[in-house]
């Protein structure tokens, strides 16, 4: 199979293959992270909880890590719905460890809006732009971040949830997760991602997923930045999909009209 990214996904017996045949530093780069994230994350408390599938070996165009069998978070929805609680507690205690194990450092505005796509409409860039540049003299926590922390990067199991496809990101802040993390709530972005959607009723198990991380996420302006940049970096993979274009700029709306998350 292959991802938003163009690399190509396969299971090999018990190692499960990631690579390309173009660009492959993001994707070594990626292997990179995942052998430095989990590391750390061994040496925390937070190893009971989580973990991250070993990387076996890297070569020019790709990396093998170990297979890892488990539920999506879907099947967890349908299936297992007694585990919810447990996961919902469980990610929000990651998030508290990386902001433990970052730093206040001064907000820089220009890398963070040059990841404005010319994809993303006009009025969302301009409110974006205006947004970073009040935030010009405040700090904001920089250092660790999974990168990527939407449950579509999860594996389930009925001891451990399992981190994967952590990504390099632009702005390396924990800030970044706590997006990806409202992303995955308030677009129901496992469900959207999911391959079969027919008969696949999750909405009551996402309400009370969304209610519990409204509740224990940091609201600040930071959050309410972060998650519009994060929504705006998905308009260029809606370009061809009407539905998605108008859910991601429905939600864009939403959260500049109300100024949501910037409370506190």
């Amino acid at each position: 199979m292959r991802g938003y990214s163009g690399h190509a996904s396969y299971r090999k017996g018990d190692l499960f293959i990631k690579e390309t045949d173009g660009y492959a530093e993001r994707l070594l780069h990626q292997a990179k992270k995942q052998m430095k994230y989990r590391s750390r994350l061994m040496q925390s408390p937070l190893s009971k909880k989580f973990d991250i599938p070993k990387v076996i070996s890297c070569w020019d165009s790709g990396f093998s890590m170990e297979y890892v069998n488990g539920m999506n978070l879907i099947e967890v929805m349908q299936h297992s719905p007694q585990l919810l609680p447990g996961i919902m507690e469980s990610i929000t205690e990651l998030l508290q460890w990386e902001f433990q194990k970052s730093h206040k450092r001064p907000f820089k505005v220009k890398p963070f809006i040059n990841k404005l796509s010319s994809s993303c409409p006009g009025y969302i860039s301009r409110y974006i732009i205006n947004e970073a540049k009040k935030l010009r003299f405040s700090f904001v926590s920089t250092g660790q971040n999974m990168g990527d922390l939407t449950c579509a990067n999860m594996i389930f199991t009925y001891d451990k949830i399992y981190l994967i496809d952590l990504l390099g990101t632009f702005y390396r802040s924990p800030y970044q997760d706590v997006a990806k993390l409202l992303q995955e709530v308030n677009l129901q972005w496992s469900w959207l991602m999911h391959e079969n959607k027919e008969g696949c009723f999750v909405q009551k198990e996402y309400a009370v997923f969304k209610s519990y991380i409204d509740n224990n996420i940091p609201k600040n302006q930071h959050t309410h930045l972060f998650y519009l940049m994060c929504l705006a970096r998905l308009f260029p993979y809606s370009l061809h999909n009407e539905e998605m274009f108008k859910l991601i700029n429905t939600e864009c709306w939403r959260v500049i009209s109300n100024g949501l998350y910037r409370t506190g």
